[in-house]
């Protein structure tokens, strides 16, 4: 449903009409990064990632302009892909909206 109405939200506007859709205030977005995780599961800010170094959650960086991944006992590194797309050894977990203990 959302993105039918983030969809009509677009046409409304490149047709110069009044739009009455808004987005739900209750539901949380979340940035794409344009990576995969190992299974091939897309890879949003707010994701805690699962990879050598432990746990992570994917933050975005103003001041690098990229994705990077915050662990409590390393700090922060960047996503790094092999094949400009897939990471082969991290996997997405959860987020740290369905994941209310996760605390970094």
């Amino acid at each position: 449903m959302y993105a039918l109405d983030i969809q009509k939200m677009f046409e409304m506007d490149r047709l110069h009409l009044p739009c009455t859709t808004q987005p739900n205030p209750a539901s949380i977005y979340m940035q794409y990064t344009g990576l995969k995780d190992k299974n091939g599961k897309e890879i949003f800010e707010g994701d805690v990632l699962k990879d050598e170094f432990g746990l992570g959650e994917v933050k975005w960086v103003q001041e690098h302009c990229s994705f990077v991944v915050y662990a409590p006992e390393k700090g922060y590194y960047f996503l790094e892909s092999v094949d400009g797309e897939a990471l082969i050894s991290t996997e997405v977990i959860g987020n740290v909206f369905d994941m209310p203990d996760w605390d970094c």
